[in-house]
């Protein structure tokens, strides 16, 4: 009969391992790794976005995307669409049209501007021109 190995500090029992045991205990702790790393990735990637969401103006116009500087740490205006701002959408964005000067980017401002004053002005000759063939006149929102 074998005697169980007894650890000499602590006087108990001590159990074997097997080649078996070992690389079970290692593919486990591989698989642990992989999680952890993207788990990891995953955190990483995310503050980083945070980050780039807290401190930019990510602005789509109609010449492509602009990344701009953000006066102050918050999400809002995170992303922008200036396309089809008006006047009213500009009054309603200040601090976008600043760090958009303060960028040296005014090119945005004024065809943005210049393509809502536009845009008004064919609403006008559009609802203008229906009243003279019988419709509705303009009473505007």
């Amino acid at each position: 009969m074998k005697r169980p190995c007894r650890h000499p500090t602590f006087g108990s029992t001590v159990p074997k391992l097997s080649l078996a045991g070992v690389l079970f205990g290692l593919r486990n702790w591989l698989r642990f790794m992989e999680k952890l790393s993207t788990f990891l990735l995953g955190a990483i990637v995310g503050a980083a976005l945070v980050y780039g969401s807290l401190k930019y103006h990510l602005v789509r116009a109609n010449d492509g995307f602009h990344m701009v500087a953000k006066s102050d740490a918050e999400f809002a205006g995170a992303y922008v669409d200036i396309r089809n701002f008006s006047l009213e959408d500009w009054a309603k964005h200040p601090d976008l049209a600043a760090a958009l000067l303060q960028a040296d980017k005014r090119h945005l401002v004024n065809e943005a501007a210049s393509d809502g004053v536009r845009q008004t002005i064919d609403n006008v000759f559009d609802a203008l021109n229906s009243y003279e063939d019988g419709g509705v006149p303009f009473r505007g929102s």
